[in-house]
């Protein structure tokens, strides 16, 4: 009876026999499947254009992704423990082997984003769990002992590579920077890229609301381009052009089956580095920007992931399919370790400081006026009158489409629209506060300041919504303000058209540069002043899977735009032709009205004169 009343309840207890073997797989597998899709991104980083527009990576993941499947592995460790202790009869252990060895290959599998299907990839993933569990069951201790044995010269090995890596980061950066020839007193150069901004949003280019008032401050004191346009309607393109000077027929970046920049042409980052700059590269938009589509050639410095948390999740499939795939759904709907424009600035700063006297060339690229538009407080409600909060979903709005997208309901695009206003807002702030920070530093004046964009944004326009499937007015047409007190007069408006790929040359001639590489020697092709109408060039290329009465799903576009007169003709032929002074909105298609004959032929000949293709001299990539 005493025995009765002083025996204590029997707890449920973990038993080390099974957590042990449970912990030790599961960080020796994580550790391992970390390194092995780590060892696969850089084997495929080797091959321009092999990765799909999410899977950017750099060597930093030779030691992120350990770390990162590591702690997954313990965490499914531990879950497996508990059902242990509550169903002992199963043996877990070889139940956790199956589940991380199907779930490693499925994410070998899905991590180049193109070659399988989801299902294609489960089913191959089955195939190799089932086979190598089995082997697993038959050799049960020898494996458990061999991980036993390996796991801390595994685990040490990840921190050499961590160690290694960054060490061996700063020490090439030092390097690049230490063999810089002398430089001498030129300016610095500061290119802001505003992703997604169309002009016509830009209050100083004529938008009702005062959503830019620093940039206007800015526009103010330099000279603005009333009539300029990108070299394309999305990123990639885009940017190669403001970096070597050159049209999307020559470059060739951002063609159908080549999403990267090659070596042919010399970068603005490689002409000022030889000419003693330092030059440093900070993008938000790692999808289109990042150092897997090559615009990172010539920078001495270039950050673009693993600046965040969330950016390094994304970098593992895993964390990359949990973010775009999984977490929507519970309403986490912006891109995975955005970087704001503040983010950005303070980065910028941070290193302009780190090179000391010698001259800079910064590139920054904002995506705060991108999609999805998520204004940050105070500004999240300013025009719409109510902040957004928190809003439902299941996808991050980056401008993905598919063939069935289209048009939203009115509601829902004015709410976008103010949403773009909004963060253009934020954006702005954060343009002004950058430009205040280097004038406090005393280097504003001696540095030439470009405010640019890469593309615009369509809202609805021509029955289209995002951007890279056209190349009217609303994509094309971009802010672009110059500032250098020392050349450029305060309060200049220059109306001719111009491109991006005309920057290059512009900022060489601005900072003295002898014998540049970039064509033309001003805001005004050589083309143009030949038969003294200036004209501007954009292209772009074919689109997979939009709707098929969008203008890129069946081929690519080229336009020629005078101040009066825009042209677009897709690869089958058939071409557009508006009367911009008129018709600015491009809703009355001339080309085939035959009073317009003449201008429409006369444009024909200009565009094939200026797309005609180069044959440039081989350059070393």
């Amino acid at each position: 009876m005493i025995h009765r009343l002083t025996e204590r309840p029997r707890l449920m207890t973990w038993p080390s026999d099974r957590l042990r073997p449970l912990l030790i797989a599961g960080l020796w597998l994580g550790l391992a499947y970390g390194l092995a899709e780590a060892v696969e991104f850089c084997l495929l980083e080797l091959v321009p254009g092999a990765l799909s527009w999410r899977n950017g990576n750099s060597p930093r993941v030779l030691w992120v992704a350990p770390i990162i499947y590591g702690i997954v592995g313990v965490v499914l460790a531990l879950v497996f423990s508990g059902l242990a202790v509550v169903m002992r009869r199963l043996d877990w252990t070889e139940v956790f082997v199956f589940v991380a060895l199907t779930g490693g290959a499925y994410l070998g599998a899905r991590l180049q984003g193109q070659i399988f299907a989801p299902w294609a990839s489960l089913l191959l993933a089955l195939g190799i769990g089932i086979q190598l569990t089995r082997l697993f069951v038959r050799r049960r201790e020898q494996v458990l002992a061999a991980m036993r044995r390996t796991l801390l010269p595994l685990a040490c090995l990840v921190v050499l590579i961590a160690i290694g890596e960054l060490v061996s980061t700063a020490a090439l950066e030092r390097r690049a920077l230490a063999n810089l020839p002398a430089a001498g007193s030129g300016p610095n150069v500061l290119v802001l890229v505003a992703d997604t901004l169309r002009a016509d949003h830009v209050s100083g280019y004529g938008y009702y609301r005062t959503t830019t008032p620093r940039i206007d401050q800015l526009a103010a004191e330099g000279v603005v381009f009333l009539d300029a346009y990108s070299a394309s309607s999305w990123t990639l393109p885009a940017h190669a052009s403001l970096f070597t000077g050159r049209r999307m027929h020559e470059h060739h970046a951002g063609r159908e089956g080549r999403p990267f920049l090659d070596g042919r042409f010399p970068t603005l980052a490689e002409v000022l580095g030889r000419a003693g700059y330092a030059s440093g590269g900070f993008v938000a938009n790692t999808f289109w920007c990042g150092r897997q589509t090559g615009l990172d050639r010539g920078f001495t410095h270039y950050e673009d992931f693993y600046t965040k948390v969330g950016d390094a999740l994304a970098r593992t499939v895993l964390g990359r399919m949990m973010a775009y795939e999984v977490l929507p759904h519970v309403g986490l709907l912006n891109i995975p370790g955005r970087k704001s424009a503040a983010d950005i600035n303070d980065h910028v700063l941070r290193w302009i400081d780190s090179v000391g006297g010698r001259p800079f060339f910064v590139f920054a690229n904002y995506m705060d006026v991108h999609g999805p538009y998520i204004p940050p407080p105070p500004y999240d409600g300013r025009f719409a009158g109510t902040p957004l909060g928190r809003h439902s979903g299941s996808d991050i709005e980056v401008g993905m489409l598919d063939a069935k997208s289209s048009v939203p309901e009115p509601a829902v695009l004015r709410s976008s629209i103010d949403r773009y206003d909004e963060s253009l807002s934020y954006l702005d702030e954060q343009v002004g506060h950058l430009l205040d920070e280097l004038k406090r530093r005393g280097r504003l004046d001696h540095t030439i300041v470009v405010f640019t964009a890469d593309h615009g944004e369509s809202f609805g326009e021509h029955n289209l919504i995002y951007h890279g499937h056209s190349l009217y007015q609303d994509q094309i047409r971009i802010p672009l303000i110059v500032r250098f007190p020392a050349q450029v007069p305060a309060g200049s408006r220059n109306p001719r058209p111009v491109t991006l790929e005309q920057v290059p040359a512009l900022l060489a001639g601005l900072a003295g540069l002898p014998d540049t590489p970039f064509p033309g020697g001003s805001m005004v092709s050589a083309a143009a002043a030949q038969d003294g109408e200036i004209v501007a060039v954009s292209e772009v290329g074919r689109r997979r899977g939009i709707p098929a009465a969008w203008p890129t799903a069946s081929g690519g576009l080229r336009s020629v735009q005078t101040e009066q007169w825009q042209l677009i003709v897709n690869d089958a032929g058939a071409a557009e032709l508006y009367d911009l002074t008129t018709d600015p909105g491009q809703v009355n298609n001339l080309g085939g009205d035959g009073r317009f004959a003449d201008v429409l032929a006369r444009l024909q000949r200009r565009l094939a004169a200026e797309v005609r293709e180069p044959a440039p001299e081989p350059r070393r990539n």
